[in-house]
């Protein structure tokens, strides 16, 4: 079920109808390298995505290739982690949704019963573009979310486990396998 587009008595409808087929193809492949063992790890995730779209009455086609990337050091408690991705396009019908690149920052400190940390979205731009293409013959039309002005998201995360509930010892418990039973009847009549 997808949008389809006509034009009937000087008047465009939009309606949402059966189409004849849709394909999505995604590739993509991550390699990760650790320089230095358990204290940081580079992931690179680079992908392709390819979208066919068999409308009763258009065939759209679209293909994005892109990358992700993270950074996560860490040492004893402490955790610093870096991410990045570029726009990833989705094609669904006649709509192509063109997402934001995001990136993003955060350190911070793990125990086993709480952590926090501290981060920052999108540091190192001002710009913000997300786009929405139809692609309809006979009605196009583009929506576009567009900033000079970004500012940088500051956000801080704690959790905690609560532990509550019934807590078994495993050392009063012992298993007993003893076989005392020599498995013979006595029959007396």
């Amino acid at each position: 079920m997808m949008e389809n587009t006509y034009y009937e008595d000087s008047h465009f409808i939009r309606t949402t109808e059966n189409h004849k087929g849709f394909h999505r193809i995604n590739l993509e492949t991550t390699i990760q390298v650790r320089p230095y063992q358990e204290y940081i790890s580079l992931k690179i995730t680079p992908f392709l995505n390819r979208y066919i779209s068999y409308g009763n009455t258009y065939t759209h086609t679209h293909t994005n290739a892109g990358l992700r990337g993270s950074l996560m050091a860490m040492y004893k408690s402490w955790v610093l982690m870096a991410e990045m991705n570029t726009s990833n396009h989705i094609l669904w019908g006649e709509a192509l949704t063109k997402e934001e690149k995001l990136h993003t920052i955060m350190a911070g400190y793990n125990t086993e019963k709480w952590s926090i940390s501290a981060g920052v979205l999108n540091p190192f731009t001002k710009k913000y573009e997300q786009e929405i293409d139809n692609l309809s013959a006979l009605a196009p039309y583009r929506q576009l979310a567009y900033s000079k002005s970004l500012s940088p998201l500051f956000m801080v995360n704690v959790s905690f486990n609560l532990d509550f509930g019934k807590s078994r010892n495993s050392q009063s418990r012992r298993i007993n396998n003893k076989d005392t039973d020599t498995g013979i009847l006595s029959g007396n009549k």
